[in-house]
């Protein structure tokens, strides 16, 4: 769990940094450079998005694996 908080603080550290950055940029009114902000800010959202969903899939086979390996110990023992 500390380790999942963790990633989400450094995701979102990230995502913070990358959206000021984006609203620092040089304002134009070209389309093409909205256009670019729009595709690059949808892209940031997938990647955390995908960073998210990998790390709490790694968090639940960890889970599952100390878990099946507690029981296997505790029948051994037992």
């Amino acid at each position: 769990m500390v380790l999942t908080f963790q990633v989400h603080c450094i995701v979102r550290q990230f995502a913070i940094s990358l959206l000021a950055a984006l609203t620092t940029l040089p304002r134009t009114v070209k389309v093409r450079h909205n256009v670019a902000q729009v595709v690059v800010v949808v892209v940031v959202v997938v990647v955390v998005v995908v960073v998210v969903v990998v790390v709490v899939v790694v968090v639940v086979v960890v889970v599952v694996v100390v878990v099946v390996v507690v029981e296997v110990v505790v029948v051994v023992v037992v």
